[in-house]
């Protein structure tokens, strides 16, 4: 073949090449040749701001494209088509449950854009509602994402050109989007666009449309977003945002302050506090310079100086905003008298003979620096070893009592000496590892049991704890406690086990029982002392065989004239007769309640009580005896009391109270947590009366009880309180018995339990099926990204969310095409599957599978093997 043949060939190849590259371009969306230049007045930032929150974002785009050729809304009838009726072009500002609101510069103006959640994800579906002012009338709704030519679109766009509001209601299903390209923000006429949002419950349509009324279609985020669609903020999905050109107005920023002592000594303690700045806004934090080249942070900054000196100290305060502002001040550091050494070592109080024991002298201090350590091993008063090293080794030789002393020297030739006693024991002789688990027998579903192994000996050689709290050969937890807490789910019996090990590869194994019952029945009952009394009589009513007694937190006792109490007993009596209906209130520990009520008759006292005995003083005489009355009341003796007057009339009876200490079922417990304070009045007076007894949290009256008793009568009055937040509590119970309590965060505590295969073996048309368990132990909901690993790398990614003391199990599904032996692993744990050839043809993955290709030749290397291929052969040609 001749020269201008191969060049023929070789033109061919490229414009072949061209012709190809050519089709690539072209197939690009919205691709134009000749760029249009931007709007005059196109607004180069815009500020959006909510609730006080500015964020300054720059619109995306060139001025290259229109905004309708940049959102490529599709339908059947455009072209390119898609039945999903969505946008294509803003891929990169779509995300699954978010509504994406950014500003986009187009050739013909600029334009407010939003879009809600992802073509393509399979997910998602929901209905917003936004009310919208200020626009410019001189705009337009350049995109309605939905919008059918035949207009039976769900969406409601509630706006025609040159209004200045517009009222829209999407309504959109799962795997495409809604959206709306507003165009004219170039407009001298825009001033500030409000969008008055509803999302969610709030939403108008939503509970009418299909794709609402239940999680998995609520709308979790509204994000605002820049070029590239990265997040420049967020914004609540319940309050108003303003739009407007230009950048947020800056703040004007917090004033830094410092109080701190003008003077101090080399080795003292000085506090540095920054507690007198002011914010404009809020201080997030707090910087500290302290002119030795330290740092530090917070609100104030403790620290000690180890040379003389001026240091110059400043404080850098930063607000919400970004703002900041500094302030210095010096300090003269002045040298201290130098002070003695403190020795201190330690040691383990048990060793084996010609075993190397390590002793450790580095908790002793001084202030200028230890230069020597001085060891007496052998308590001989000789030094057997002197060096500046903190941490030496030695062996003892012979079994007994070693009394090994320490003498440490400053640089000043000042010193200090410390004697410990170690027990050398004969090697051999030290108790074999031994594992010990005690829990209670009986338990009920999802009641926290307690597992302990600190019967576990020897304690000291103990370095973990390991518990499988089911018995399934699974480790469920490790911890260094000997104890942990575990609520069991479902009834049934369980066998769980504790590993204790030594942290030298010793274990031991030791396993208890546990029978899990389903909940009993939550039931109130009342035990009357006496039903038929006189008034005055006193009555015990006794909650004690209400049921169950270990899930009542609260006995609430109302006694039918007015007058309650709380407790297990409580003892009353009553002023009238007549008949009271006595109601009994049980609370328990999952909130549930249940009543009883009991009914007690007082009786009429029907005695007769005598007369009124003699005339005043001073004549005085006898009355005569009254007739005994019936019981109870037997009425008589009136008589005899006439003689003498002129005396003073006894005082009337006055009732006293006394309160026991406070009584808590718990004073450390966890946010959300409830805890019951309890107290007894006794009526130590001579009268009867009413007490009330307030109930106060840091100062804030929570409840109030009110008892009634007679003299020599006391009762017991509770309180339970439900601890919402984080913190240290001061609870008091009339003012004068008080105890502090702690409640700490809930926190998560996340852990993959168990990995496995769905199927050992599987063909090439079938898809390899793995599934992790995660298990929070925490007490609030955490979330967990877990990665599925397949020859050498991540290949699938999910993210679970697991509510406190519960298991949530994810499902991977990969398709490999080839067949051999592969090991999957999800953190840490590995599965291996075996992947046959299959029988027949069908190349289709399984339903919710992806298909994963022989490791090492993806479609790209394919498609790049063609080509070089086709290169090889014209080349071959032109030879």
């Amino acid at each position: 073949m001749s020269g201008n043949d191969s060049a023929g060939t070789r033109t061919t190849a490229v414009t072949l090449v061209v012709l190809v590259a050519a089709s690539a371009i072209t197939a690009v969306p919205g691709l134009v040749l000749f760029v249009q230049p931007a709007a005059a007045n196109a607004p180069s930032t815009i500020a959006v701001e909510q609730g006080g929150t500015c964020f300054t974002v720059e619109p995306a785009g060139d001025g290259s494209m229109t905004v309708e050729e940049f959102y490529d809304y599709r339908t059947p009838e455009t072209d390119p088509s898609s039945r999903t009726y969505s946008s294509f072009g803003t891929d990169d500002y779509q995300e699954t449950g978010v509504s994406s609101m950014f500003f986009y510069e187009g050739s013909e103006g600029t334009s407010l854009v939003v879009v809600h959640d992802r073509t393509g994800d399979g997910d998602g579906g929901s209905t917003v509602s936004w009310s919208v002012s200020g626009l410019p009338q001189d705009g337009e709704m350049a995109v309605q994402d939905d919008y059918y030519q035949n207009g039976t679109q769900d969406d409601e766009f509630g706006y025609s050109n040159g209004d200045s509001t517009a009222d829209i209601d999407w309504m959109y299903s799962d795997n495409r989007t809604d959206g709306v390209a507003f165009r004219g923000l170039e407009s001298d006429d825009f001033d500030t666009i409000t969008i008055d949002p509803a999302y969610n419950e709030e939403a108008d349509e939503w509970g009418s449309w299909p794709y609402s009324g239940t999680d998995e279609y609520r709308v979790d985020a509204w994000k605002v977003k820049g070029e590239g669609g990265e997040t420049a903020g967020e914004l609540e999905l319940d309050q108003e945002v303003s739009i407007s050109a230009g950048s947020c107005a800056p703040a004007e920023g917090p004033t830094a302050n410092i109080d701190a002592p003008d003077t101090t000594g080399t080795g003292e303690e000085i506090t540095f506090d920054g507690s007198g700045s002011t914010p404009d806004g809020e201080i997030v934090e707090y910087r500290w310079d302290l002119g030795d080249g330290t740092s530090a942070t917070g609100v104030t900054a403790n620290h000690t100086y180890d040379e003389s000196g001026t240091y110059n100290v400043t404080l850098t305060v930063e607000d919400d905003a970004g703002n900041t502002d500094t302030a210095s001040t010096e300090v003269e550091v002045e040298a201290a008298a130098n002070a003695p050494p403190t020795a201190s070592f330690t040691a383990p109080e048990n060793a084996t003979v010609n075993e190397s024991v390590e002793f450790d002298a580095r908790e002793s201090t001084d202030d200028e620096g230890i230069v020597e350590y001085r060891w007496d091993f052998d308590d001989d008063g000789t030094v057997d070893r002197n060096t500046e090293a903190t941490v030496i080794q030695h062996p003892f030789e012979t079994a007994g009592e070693a009394t090994v002393t320490l003498t440490v020297v400053d640089a000043a030739n000042e010193t200090d000496s410390v004697t410990r006693t170690l027990t050398i024991e004969e090697a051999g002789t030290n108790e074999p590892l031994s594992a010990d688990l005690s829990v209670r027998s009986e338990a009920e579903v999802n009641q926290s049991v307690t597992l302990d192994a600190s019967g576990s000996t020897p304690a000291d050689d103990v370095a973990e704890y390991r518990w499988d709290v089911d018995g399934d050969g699974t480790v469920d937890e490790t911890t260094t406690e000997p104890t942990y807490d575990h609520a069991y789910a479902t009834a049934g019996e369980y066998t769980p086990t504790v590993t204790v090990a030594d942290g030298d590869g010793g274990t031991a194994n030791a396993t208890a029982t546990v029978t899990v019952s389903e909940r009993a029945e939550l039931s109130a009952a009342i035990d009357a002392s006496a039903t038929d009394v006189a008034p005055n009589d006193t009555v015990t009513f006794d909650a004690g065989a209400s049921t169950p007694v270990d899930g009542i937190v609260d006995y609430r006792w109302e006694f039918g004239d007015g007058t309650n109490a709380t407790g297990v007993t409580a003892n009353h009596s009553y002023d009238e007769p007549g008949t009271y209906n006595v109601t009994l209130t049980v609370n328990a520990t999952d909130g549930a309640t249940a009543s009883t009520t009991t009914e007690v008759t007082v009786a009429e006292d029907d005695g007769n009580g005598g007369n009124s005995g003699g005339s005043p003083p001073p004549s005085g005489g006898n009355g005569d005896d009254g007739n005994d009355g019936a019981p109870p009341s037997n009425g008589g003796g009136g008589g005899g009391g006439g003689g003498g007057g002129g005396g003073q009339p006894a005082p009337d009876p006055e009732p006293a109270y006394e309160l026991s200490a406070v009584n808590a079922t718990t004073t450390d417990l966890v946010a959300g947590g409830n805890a019951t304070f309890s107290t007894t009045v006794t009526n130590t007076g001579d009268g009867a009366g009413t007490k009330d007894v307030e109930f106060e949290v840091d100062g804030t009256t929570v409840a109030t009880e009110t008892v009634r008793l007679s003299p020599g009568e006391n009762a017991t009055v509770s309180f339970t309180h439900r601890f919402a937040e984080p913190g240290n509590y001061t609870v008091e119970l009339d003012t004068d018995r008080r105890t502090e309590v702690r409640v700490r965060p809930r926190t998560a505590d996340l852990s993959v339990t168990d990995v496995s295969a769905s199927d050992e073996a599987v063909t090439t048309n079938e898809p390899v099926r793995v599934n992790a368990t995660v298990h929070n132990a925490g007490q609030a909901e955490g979330s967990m990204e877990l990665q599925l690993r397949m020859f050498g790398e991540v290949v699938d990614a999910r993210t679970v969310s697991v509510p406190p003391g519960e298991r949530r199990t994810v499902s991977f599904a990969r398709q490999v095409t080839a067949p051999g032996t592969y090991t999957a692993s999800v953190a840490g744990h590995d599965v291996t599957v075996e992947v046959r050839e299959a029988s027949g043809d069908d190349p289709t993955a399984s339903a919710g599978s992806t298909k994963t290709a022989t490791p090492g030749f993806t479609a790209v290397v394919a498609v790049l093997a063609l080509l070089v291929c086709a290169a090889a052969a014209v080349a071959r040609r032109e030879r």
